[in-house]
């Protein structure tokens, strides 16, 4: 087993509220954030926009922390396919746990690439497009000067990390009959789901957590789905795991080691979308990442997909590790594809980041 949780893994507490402008916002919070202490409200969505598909409609009181008004609010439920997985989401009404979010179907395609053992399509770069325009190398010509000289040598290396963890991800495939995975943040489920659906191995397992809000929807969608799974029903599970609430780590890796009692070595794949859209969150998905694993076997790893949306989204990854290190091991983040997909004039980049728990390596 790796070194033991750090006691600053379970420190949890909040920044104040801020929105994605960086200033005080007390109408517009995350739903994630009721779980906190109270100190965030729902998002109040008045997107009265819907999609076709089977649907449903019902009522939701939803009530702001900030205020005593009550407000009736319509929720509209619809039911499409995406890959091989049938969803539920909300169009209108709930919060982001109850939507669809470009990152999880990416996430899902490039596990199961990785699990197929397929090397995926890169530039010079390190970077995946599909828009031959886009495909352009940043190398930079040495004549250019000391600092482009700096910049190419931090290119090269991080070609090396990245190179070396693609492997680090085929292997836990191909070394190992089936995988226990575990899914942060899972909202709707899709990632999860459609790996159940299309990974084969008798040991492939999926727990799918959220918070308490999100695990009606994530229910109803894992039972849309079970009968696809491909090594049972009972091989995917839906549990409440809150960030920054340490006995909720101890239930999912209960989970692991129920699952693995004959190879208690088997590595732990940890994997999210999206899951950095609310700053409010970063330190306690810090605390969850470092408290799962800080305590997991050798050689497991956590994805996290996102869309580069914010500032602050780089300043996660950058910053990851920060507010759990300890004097031996840290989590040490590394950007390891990154997508750039053009629809309509829209220019979308898609990014997937290897997590581990690592020794700190010292330089005399």
């Amino acid at each position: 087993m790796a070194a033991s949780t750090p006691k600053n893994c379970c420190n949890n507490a909040p920044e104040n509220n801020k929105n994605l402008d960086g200033k005080y916002d007390d109408d517009d919070l995350s739903a994630e954030g009721a779980v906190f202490q109270g100190l965030f409200g729902h998002v109040d969505d008045d997107d009265d926009s819907s999609e076709e598909g089977e649907h449903h409609r019902s009522t939701n009181r939803i009530k702001k922390t900030n205020d005593v008004i009550e407000k009736e609010q319509e929720n509209v439920v619809i039911r499409r396919q995406i890959m091989h997985v049938e969803i539920e989401e909300l169009q209108i009404g709930g919060s982001i746990a109850h939507r669809l979010w470009p990152p999880a179907e990416h996430l899902a395609r490039f596990i199961l690439d990785a699990a197929a053992g397929k090397y995926i399509d890169r530039s010079s770069n390190g970077i995946t497009h599909n828009d031959a325009n886009e495909n352009k190398s940043t190398a930079t010509d040495s004549t250019e000067g000391p600092r482009a000289l700096s910049h190419e040598y931090s290119r090269r290396i991080l070609l090396q990390k990245q190179e070396m963890l693609h492997k680090k991800v085929y292997q836990l495939f191909s070394s190992a009959k089936g995988l226990p995975i575990l899914e942060l943040g899972a909202g709707l489920g899709l990632t999860g789901l459609e790996l159940a659906t299309q990974l084969d191995g008798v040991n492939t397992h999926v727990l799918l957590t959220e918070l308490e809000d999100g695990l009606p929807m994530l229910r109803r969608n894992l039972e849309l789905n079970q009968h696809k799974f491909r090594n049972g029903v009972d091989t995917v599970q839906v549990q409440r795991l809150t960030w920054g609430v340490p006995d909720e780590y101890d239930a999912a890796l209960d989970w692991y080691h129920a699952l693995t009692k004959a190879q208690s070595q088997k590595p732990l794949l940890i994997i999210g979308s999206d899951c950095v859209y609310w700053s409010e969150l970063h330190k306690p998905l810090e605390s969850a990442l470092c408290g799962l694993l800080s305590r997991a076997p050798a050689g497991s790893m956590c994805l996290l997909a996102g869309v580069r949306r914010w500032k602050s989204d780089n300043a996660f990854y950058q910053s990851l590790g920060k507010y759990t290190r300890t004097k031996t091991h840290e989590l040490q983040c590394t950007l390891l594809q990154e997508t750039v997909q053009r629809k309509d004039g829209d220019r979308t980049v898609l990014r997937i980041y290897a997590i581990q728990w690592a020794q700190i390596r010292r330089y005399s």
